[in-house]
């Protein structure tokens, strides 16, 4: 009798276990097919939910941030008067340095100078290369690139006080330096300086103020034939520059059909998105400072229409600028367009998108600089 009643309720545990897993399966199934329902409604271009999906958000970052991972941030009190005997008497000089390139012409010796020789002193140093990229050699044992430039309060103002100072593309094997020198106001001569190791490339970033500054390209001391006609890289500039994409057409289209007013209004549409974070148009840690969307449409009548961008809303024919920080979020961003509106007749809207941006000047950036 007891073990009759084990088999027992060992059967109907079989038939409850048996009947559970049915159970799930169905489930299962049901869960599949309304999730494909669901799919095929979004990808439907005509059809509208009352509640979004989970909408993309702005990155938020700040300016200091964008820079001071590419290197340290030198102030005015950063300047320090341990300047080398060479350096103060190239700045002490106002004489051309001839002779040496004389002699090399008449001994025959294979003689590379770049457009802006002679430079080897303040004397003689190039000037107008402000907010340039431009390209030079250390074409000679003794040679060493001077470059004067007059910053002023605009300057500073348009690029939130911050100076760039960088070298780069130095020649494979070689090793220059770059140092900064300009009078204190109590007479004396200060610098800073970056003195990476080999080809490494030299960034300064400077809190600066008004004035006259002098950028030396020196090759290191101390390394034989520390010269290459093989051209450098360098900047000296504000640290952040401007720019903007203009209008994209970004392909998109929303058709709102008919909707008329009710209380299942207002619809609002699936998003569609667009990925801008890996592309190579805007310049790496660029901040969006005005973004504008479109009212492009076929020209329907509408009533009640709101664009929105990654959720911020803003009424149909508004040309301004959406509702949004300036120089806060990563304008490198994946957006999500979606279209609101209470009354459509045959309304279709193709956005196009525009991101003013602020970008800071980087190595990776020097490719947006003008020559």
């Amino acid at each position: 009798m007891y073990s009759m009643r084990i088999k027992i309720i060992r059967i109907e545990r079989k038939k409850n276990s048996k009947l559970k897993k049915e159970e799930e399966k169905l489930m299962k199934i049901c869960k599949t097919f309304f999730l494909v329902t669901v799919l095929l409604a979004v990808s439907s271009s005509n059809v509208f939910a009352m509640e979004s999906e989970e909408q993309t958000v702005f990155h938020e970052t700040t300016m200091e941030d964008s820079l001071e991972e590419e290197a340290e941030i030198f102030t005015m009190e950063d300047f320090n008067t341990n300047v080398s005997a060479e350096l103060k008497a190239g700045m002490n000089s106002q004489v051309k340095k001839f002779t040496e390139m004389e002699a090399l012409y008449a001994t025959g010796t294979t003689y590379t100078p770049d457009q802006y020789e002679p430079n080897n002193n303040s004397g003689v140093a190039t000037s107008g290369i402000k907010g340039k990229k431009i390209q030079a050699n250390i074409n000679t044992a003794n040679d060493e690139d001077w470059y004067k430039i007059d910053v002023t309060q605009s300057d500073l103002d348009e690029s939130q006080g911050l100076i760039a100072v960088i070298l780069t593309d130095i020649p494979a094997n070689y090793d220059y330096d770059l140092f900064i020198l300009k009078i204190m106001s109590n007479g004396q001569m200060g610098q800073v300086s970056s003195e990476q190791t080999g080809n490494t490339s030299e960034t300064i970033y400077l809190q600066g103020e008004p004035g006259t500054y002098y950028a030396v390209v020196d090759p290191k001391n101390g390394i034989d034939n520390n010269y290459s006609p093989q051209n450098y890289s360098f900047y000296f500039g504000g640290a952040y520059k401007n720019g903007s994409t203009g209008y994209m057409n970004l392909g998109m289209k929303f058709d709102f059909g008919t909707k008329n007013y009710g209380s299942n209004g207002p619809w609002l549409s699936p998003y569609q998105q667009v990925d801008l974070s890996s592309v190579s148009f805007i310049p790496d840690q660029a901040l969006i400072s005005k973004l504008y969307i479109s009212d492009n449409s076929n020209g329907a009548y509408w009533i009640g229409f709101y664009k929105m961008v990654n959720g911020i809303e803003q009424m149909g024919n508004s040309s301004a600028p959406l509702d949004i920080a300036e120089n806060q979020y990563l304008a490198k961003e994946l957006y999500q367009i979606q279209g609101k509106i209470t009354r459509s007749d045959g309304f279709i809207w193709e956005p196009q998108l525009r991101i003013d941006y602020i970008y800071p000047i980087t190595i990776q950036n020097l490719r947006f600089i003008s020559q």
